[in-house]
């Protein structure tokens, strides 16, 4: 992604920033933090922790933090995280036979942060490879963070096949303050699909969750690339007992199969935007993202 100045228009006159952004490994190195000058703007846990690696934090301009990580009700709910089923074996759960995102090769260039990633099941098989790229922006209207996830069938399987709960993909544990008073926006304002409770499905270009963290208002809002499988992706939400949401491939009802050698590449967007951003600045900063963003690099 290439860092370009944005404009973003909101219910105040638009304005164009752009800031250099780098990523910083801390002195124990299994936590990488983005940084706008001398300000926090995303942190990643870059040794699976105890199964994964994912952002921990995303801020907003103003400093507001989104994410909740390892949640006495979900512990396996960490900020944002990217996770599927591989061949029955859940990556998304932390149990015993789950699968673990390991053997991380992180390497750092300014704005852009690449992994390389073994997902294993619990027995040590690579069911696939990942290449893992996060690159993250910071503009005046928003935190623009972009996830590049590209999975490989092994040389050594005949194919594996990717499924998992309505709500696997990438997904992210919204903090307290909005639990059962989130709203949710979708791009094409369709009803969606109800699954369960306040859990639904609904297809689009992106989806944006708006509610208080610490006595303010924001917008946390998922992009869907074009060039994407299934484009436009299944979000999935739910506001009660507590606030998620996330990109699925609708894996539930489709799996996914992919032969030796074969990949999937999947871009997302977030960005991250103080106040409550409405479906005409949304639908601005969504083409703005897609302008800007090769599906493949």
């Amino acid at each position: 992604m290439r860092c370009a100045c944005v404009i973003l228009l909101l219910t105040i006159a638009p304005t164009v920033y752009c800031d250099v952004t780098t990523w910083r490994a801390e002195d124990d190195s299994t936590r990488i933090t983005a940084s706008s000058g001398t300000r926090a703007i995303a942190v990643y846990q870059a040794a699976p922790s105890p199964f994964k690696p994912y952002v921990v934090k995303l801020f907003t301009p103003g400093g507001v933090q989104a994410l909740r990580d390892q949640v006495a009700d979900h512990p396996h709910h960490h900020g944002l995280m990217f996770a599927v089923s591989i061949d029955g074996v859940s990556f998304w759960e932390e149990r015993r036979g789950s699968g673990k995102q390991a053997d991380p090769t992180t390497t750092l260039d300014g704005p852009s942060l690449q992994q390389t990633l073994n997902w294993r099941d619990a027995e040590g098989h690579v069911l696939a490879g990942e290449q893992r790229k996060i690159q993250v922006q910071s503009t005046a209207g928003a935190t623009l963070l972009t996830w590049r996830s590209t999975l490989t069938a092994p040389e050594n399987r005949e194919h594996i096949t990717l499924s998992g709960h309505h709500y696997y993909g990438l997904g992210m544990r919204l903090v307290e303050s909005m639990d059962k008073v989130a709203i949710f926006t979708h791009s094409e304002n369709t009803p969606g699909e109800i699954v369960r409770g306040t859990e639904k499905l609904t297809r689009g270009r992106w989806v944006a969750v708006t509610g208080p963290v610490q006595g303010r208002t924001i917008t946390i809002a998922m992009f869907d690339h074009p060039a994407n499988a299934r484009h436009p992706a299944w979000w999935f939400t739910m506001h009660a007992p507590f606030a998620y949401q996330s990109a699925t491939l609708n894996l539930w009802k489709q799996p996914m199969t992919l032969q030796r050698g074969q990949s999937l590449r999947l871009v997302y967007g977030v960005a991250a935007l103080d106040g409550a951003a409405d479906a005409d600045a949304l639908n601005t900063l969504y083409n703005q993202w897609v302008q800007q963003t090769p599906h493949k690099e």
